[in-house]
């Protein structure tokens, strides 16, 4: 587990800004906005992504019949996060983040690979301002074959009417998070009416940060 970075922004319309401009520019991919509600000391985990298919075992009976046991394994991007606010309403935070890939195929076993990364972290933030979480970083190299269609495929003789193209793509995770303290009910009845109006598409998605209820 690495501890990545992190830096804070003061606000989280600063952290929209930022991100509607990186993604005109095409240089960043939002792939979830979730809003939760969690308690002092308790700790909320999201998934996003899907499960795969794995064989745990095989079985192979008296009668030369074969069984195979099927799990399920999550692939995606989880994060986890533990909240706790103290009396002078700095959150510290706890975070987890993971993020599975499905790789190749073992070639001994004919199993499909997984790569996994994690971070782990803990920072400290004031109630509504927003902390960026990063360092999980993927390089993925390709390799692209292009040329004369049927000449580039003659062996030898088609490196000639072919070339390859060589391309490396750096991805990386970033997370931000903006826990707002709710220290009354009032305000506590307050959200929850603002969150189902949101349920009911009444407003955007993406003006609600993250947010957090002081169990004390």
């Amino acid at each position: 587990m690495s501890p990545g970075f992190s830096y804070t922004v003061t606000s989280a319309n600063d952290v929209r800004a930022v991100v509607n401009a990186l993604a005109e520019e095409s240089l960043v991919n939002v792939i979830s906005t979730p809003s939760v509600l969690v308690l002092d000391n308790h700790t909320v985990a999201i998934h996003v992504g899907d499960q795969q298919p794995i064989q745990s075992r095989q079985l192979v009976t008296d009668g030369g019949n074969i069984t195979n046991s099927i799990e399920y394994k999550d692939t995606g991007v989880k994060l986890e996060v533990t909240p706790s606010v103290n009396d002078g309403g700095l959150v510290t935070l706890d975070v987890n983040q993971s993020v599975t890939d499905v790789g190749p195929k073992d070639a001994a076993t004919g199993q499909r690979s997984f790569l996994e990364r994690n971070v782990s972290s803990r920072i400290a933030v004031r109630s509504g301002e927003s902390v960026v979480l990063g360092g999980l970083i993927t390089d993925n190299a390709t390799v692209a074959k292009s040329g004369v269609p049927y000449l580039m495929d003659i062996p030898v003789l088609g490196n000639l009417f072919s070339r390859n193209t060589d391309s490396t793509k750096r991805v990386e995770l970033l997370v931000f998070i903006t826990p707002k303290v709710v220290e009354s009910d009032a305000e506590l009845r307050d959200l929850t009416r603002e969150m189902r109006d949101r349920m009911r598409g009444l407003t955007d998605f993406d003006d609600l940060p993250m947010q957090l209820e002081d169990d004390g």
